[in-house]
């Protein structure tokens, strides 16, 4: 089948609703859709990244162990811990390092920290147990970096970035069939059946779409 093109848009909006037909709340399926995007703008597979993390099991939180200048994510959900992990490091407490071991999908920790780069201006060191170590900025992954599930990676923040302007994207993106089917499955389970009913309490559109 012919690889599909949509724009950051078309593919934020699909997977945040995703995001919600999977469990997540509002605002953990907003980041979660522009982690995604980000790295679809940076030429990783974003949309399989985010697949890979609905399939990934149960919706838990991981309990951190926290010592002086480092904590510890074992076995480290992203689509969960990340805001964590993240708050840990930009937080003004002393937290250096965050060790995040057993990552269920690392490539999309690599988006949240491209997208925490964007928001708070600051460039981020990933060093892979046993393997690679690379920066992160704000629009910016140099070169590619395909992380194995299971994986261990320590973060740390190199320092602070001016902000930048968004990232110009690459347009369209390209998402596999598979992938973008799975997401209007997903999708689809925030909808409300289209009847009578449904209608006159305010689903769907009036005489326009955007009523």
């Amino acid at each position: 089948m012919t690889d599909i093109e949509r724009s950051s848009n078309e593919i934020y909006t699909m997977l945040r609703k995703a995001a919600m037909g999977c469990g997540y709340d509002h605002g953990s399926a907003s980041d979660i859709a522009q982690a995604a995007v980000w790295l679809c703008e940076n030429g990783m597979d974003g949309v399989g990244a985010f697949v890979a993390a609905c399939n990934s099991g149960p919706i838990r939180m991981c309990q951190p162990e926290i010592k002086p200048q480092e904590a510890m994510f074992e076995n480290c959900i992203v689509s969960i811990d990340a805001h964590s992990v993240f708050d840990l490091l930009l937080a003004d407490a002393g937290i250096a390092s965050v060790y995040a071991t057993n990552i269920d999908v690392p490539d999309l920790l690599i988006g949240f920290a491209g997208l925490c780069a964007r928001v708070h201006g600051v460039e981020l060191v990933l060093a892979v147990e046993g393997g690679d170590k690379f920066a992160v900025a704000a629009d910016l992954l140099p070169g590619q970096h395909a992380l194995q599930s299971g994986c261990s990676v320590a973060l740390s923040i190199s320092g602070r970035q001016p902000q930048q302007a968004t990232l110009s994207p690459i347009s369209p993106l390209v998402i596999t069939p598979a992938n973008w089917a799975f997401c209007l499955e997903r999708a689809s389970r925030t909808y409300v059946p289209a009847t009578e009913e449904s209608r006159a309490k305010g689903a769907g559109a009036s005489l326009t779409d955007n009523d």
